[in-house]
């Protein structure tokens, strides 16, 4: 029987609401709040870990990563990512660092990480932050901002490598996951760790793959007799609209869903319209059950999955894709005779409780992956307010707030709780904010 999965410290951050406090995006404060430069290489914000270049020599970058973590902390955030999205053994190979060095870098993320909570730990605070550790996608290690697109193609390549026009396998992406996630399990600082998580994911297959490769690691360490010390685990997912994650691409032709614009639209678009509908929201009842289920690839799952979340999604995407999530959830906690797959019940047989919600939408601007700039977007919708940390923070925690109150019809009581954040352009000012509209 499956052991069950200890999320009772991540329980102690929710309010009585059930609301909890994440960070903001990590990268672009280390970037806007305390000017580092992370464009250098495939590394990102991990660039900082090391000390080659002069520009985070003698220690700087690690103690910005450090300051950054603390000053989540000292905004009121309950979880801090560490500086890890992007760091992967594949990502420090092609910055040119053997396997050693690269474990040993990367765990230094999470060294950080917990210096930073236990210095902020040393004042009168009753109850201890945690540690995320953060894994970005297969195409965050691509380099090329294929963690927005899903299009995972190895344009590192050289054009004339045949390899380079190809999507990875289900099994290419999990056998990345599981190297990178042994990577960290194997470093003394795998104990800091509060829950793991990987982020920005834009293709189902590979939520399919990282839970393929969180069941291979468990495999691996029971035939080596190793003891496993399992963490709560949430699968983060990015979406461009309010309806499906972006790969793969839609088909492109006159019934395009996509459509934008005002349409006149008779009782036939009408039908269209509803059955389009309707197919969205069975791929989100599919997408839901890969990431929530106890069951993987037709076997009792041996590491369950804590939560889902969404990150690095417009902010006013939020109500009607966490509506059609909890609409997916709902259906799946019925019996098989009713068309669900009685998910509540096989997971409280694990002593597992309902799946935590994680929000981080990023601050409303649009990343250009090609002109590495950030853009304001022609429109924000409904939900755009003024573009305000404060209008910001008081639209998602308004929506927190609907998602827990169990009065709202639109969001049945499928969330055992909501964490709620920022990602890229979010900082402090924003999580502060949010801390402001939790106790209103």
């Amino acid at each position: 029987m499956t052991a069950p999965i200890d999320q009772s410290a991540l329980e102690t951050l929710l309010d009585s609401s059930r609301i909890g406090i994440l960070d903001g995006g990590l990268a672009t404060y280390l970037e806007d709040g305390l000017n580092f430069d992370l464009s250098k290489g495939p590394l990102w914000s991990a660039r900082l870990l090391d000390e080659k270049e002069e520009d985070v020599s003698d220690g700087k970058g690690q103690k910005g990563i450090y300051d950054a973590h603390l000053h989540y902390l000292q905004a009121g955030a309950g979880i801090i990512g560490t500086s890890t999205y992007q760091a992967s053994l594949e990502s420090f190979e092609r910055a040119q660092y053997d396997k050693e060095s690269a474990s040993r870098i990367m765990s230094k993320a999470v060294d950080l990480a917990c210096e930073a909570v236990n210095t902020y730990n040393s004042g009168s605070h009753s109850v201890r932050p945690l540690i995320s550790l953060s894994l970005g996608p297969y195409g965050a290690m691509l380099s090329n901002g294929a963690e927005y697109t899903g299009d995972y193609r190895r344009t590192f390549l050289a054009e004339s490598d045949p390899q380079r026009e190809q999507q990875p396998l289900i099994e290419e992406m999990a056998a990345f996951h599981q190297r990178r996630i042994e990577a960290f399990v194997a470093q003394p600082s795998w104990k800091d760790v509060g829950v793991l998580a990987v982020e920005t994911v834009p293709r189902a297959d590979e939520a399919l793959a990282f839970r393929i490769a969180l069941e291979n690691v468990v495999k691996s360490h029971a035939q080596r007799g190793i003891a496993l010390e399992k963490k709560p685990v949430y699968i983060s997912l990015a979406f461009p609209d309010d309806r499906r994650l972006p790969w793969p691409p839609l088909n492109t032709g006159s019934n395009n869903d996509e459509t934008d614009g005002d349409v006149d639209m008779d009782e036939d678009d009408d039908e269209d319209a509803a059955d389009q509908d309707g197919a969205v929201q069975e791929e989100m009842d599919w997408l839901v059950q890969i990431v929530s289920d106890t069951v993987v690839q037709g076997q009792a799952s041996q590491w369950p999955i804590s939560g889902i979340g969404i990150n690095c999604t417009k902010p006013y995407l939020l109500p009607r894709l966490v509506e059609r999530m909890s609409a997916s959830l709902a259906t799946l906690n019925r019996p098989a005779s009713e068309g669900g797959c009685d998910l509540e019940r096989k997971r409280s047989s694990l002593g597992m409780q309902k799946p935590l919600l994680f929000l981080y939408p990023d601050g409303g601007l649009v990343y250009d992956p090609v002109r590495k700039v950030w853009l304001t977007p022609s429109t924000a919708g409904p939900y755009g307010g003024d573009n305000s940390a404060a209008s910001w923070a008081a639209n998602l925690m308004k929506l927190a707030k609907r998602i827990t109150s169990g009065g709202d019809a639109s969001f049945p009581d499928v969330w055992s709780g909501v964490f709620v954040g920022g990602c890229c352009k979010s900082g402090t000012d924003e999580i502060r904010a949010l801390c402001q509209c939790r106790s209103l």
